[in-house]
């Protein structure tokens, strides 16, 4: 599906520069004015907003989704060279630019001034020219995801692996099940996530070694599928955003059905609880003893 696709057409739609300033990744010039031009030392920052123009790595467009820009843009991130894409050819997409911005100890933005925390702009002189920016600061669940994720990608071995998947026949079934569901007493619908919980979970079985965990001097081949499902904290009503990873145990044993509950009942008790922003009402052992994880990308 993506093999035709190159990087200019996912930057199309306002988001593109032009080719000159592609090329040359120079930002568009200032007005013109009766006084002489500025040195280039000395020249205005860019504009921080990320249609003005699609980052740039080893001097090629970096294609990312748009889910991957609104979120970068919000953040105050303006050059997405820095994060590696794990989507289909390179591409960078929401959850990277999450991780990305995650594992920073502090976001510099020129935009900071807007979050809620009420940052401090402060400036900077050098050769470059003056930089505003704000240090955001985060959340105690922030720090932790910072240096989980850290953590992870520096001591478990890493692959990518893409691939496209013909739904027609899945799209058929979750319509029946869901009319059955709809004629039952308890009512209800399954979404796609319930059944690629349940099919990851029967694979894990088949596959063993994709239900295994590094521990150094072996891997540990659980017997079970327990699988979590990453939630965004930010969808579901939490200024400070984040991700919470509650995990459906046993879900090899489960009809999907039975998972949608337990995903739903996850979801509703990871909002806001009593209305208290970063309060939830999951438990600690919700949240533990996973062995496959999923995560919706957007």
């Amino acid at each position: 599906a993506f093999a035709d696709l190159t990087a200019e057409a996912l930057a199309a739609g306002g988001d593109a520069a032009s080719p000159a300033q592609a090329a040359s990744g120079d930002a568009p010039p200032p007005a013109s004015s009766a006084a002489p031009a500025a040195p280039s030392a000395s020249a205005a920052p860019p504009a921080p907003a990320l249609e003005r123009a699609v980052s740039k790595r080893g001097g090629k467009h970096v294609p990312a989704s748009p889910l991957a820009k609104a979120i970068a843009r919000e953040a105050g991130l303006e050059d997405l060279s820095a994060v590696a894409g794990t989507g289909p050819e390179g591409r960078v997409i929401a959850d990277d630019v999450r991780e990305f911005l995650a594992a920073r100890p502090a976001v510099a933005a020129a935009q900071g001034a807007e979050a809620g925390a009420h940052p401090t702009a402060m400036a900077m002189g050098g050769a470059a020219g003056d930089h505003a920016y704000a240090d955001v600061p985060v959340s105690q669940m922030r720090s932790v995801i910072a240096r989980r994720l850290l953590e992870s990608k520096q001591t478990i071995p890493h692959y990518y692996l893409t691939m496209d998947c013909e739904v027609d026949a899945l799209m058929k079934l979750r319509q029946s099940v869901n009319a059955s569901m709809a004629a039952s007493p308890s009512g209800g619908k399954v979404s796609l996530n319930d059944f690629v919980i349940k099919a990851s979970s029967l694979a894990c079985r088949e596959v063993p070694e994709c239900n295994g965990e590094w521990r150094e001097d072996a891997i540990r081949l659980h017997r079970n599928v327990h699988v979590g499902v990453a939630m965004d904290l930010g969808s579901l009503g939490h200024s400070q955003g984040g991700l919470v990873v509650p995990v459906v145990r046993n879900a090899h044993l489960l009809g999907v059905s039975d998972i949608s509950g337990k995903v739903k009942d996850y979801a509703a008790r990871a909002r806001p609880a009593d209305g208290v922003d970063g309060k939830m009402r999951l438990g600690l052992e919700e949240l533990d003893g996973g062995t496959f994880t999923i995560s919706n990308l957007g």
